[in-house]
């Protein structure tokens, strides 16, 4: 019994019973990827709508739930405008 090996810890667990192993908790790297991060242009909601008529804006910025000095993008401003003016007159949230 003298001249009998140890084995190393890895070996020893490697015929251990499936389905312990897979509870155990699997490493995940929560890095963010440099391609991911993108620059996007952000403006404040009254600089977006000066072109329109302020109870249009006022208007908007109730039905969308927008506070004066919210920033949004341009993108986001029109589609939020299209929504407004095609929803029916007193329609709620947009």
């Amino acid at each position: 019994m003298a001249d009998k090996k140890k084995e190393p810890e890895s070996k020893k667990n490697q015929g251990a019973r499936p389905e312990i192993e897979s509870l155990k908790p699997k490493v995940v790297s929560l890095k963010p990827k440099a391609k991911a991060l993108v620059k996007i242009n952000l403006s404040p909601i009254e600089e977006l709508g000066r072109d329109i008529k302020p109870w249009e804006l006022a208007g908007l910025m109730r039905a969308a739930g927008w506070a004066e000095g919210k920033q949004v993008t341009a993108g986001d401003f029109k589609l939020a405008l299209t929504k407004f003016r095609q929803r029916p007159q007193g329609g709620g949230k947009i």
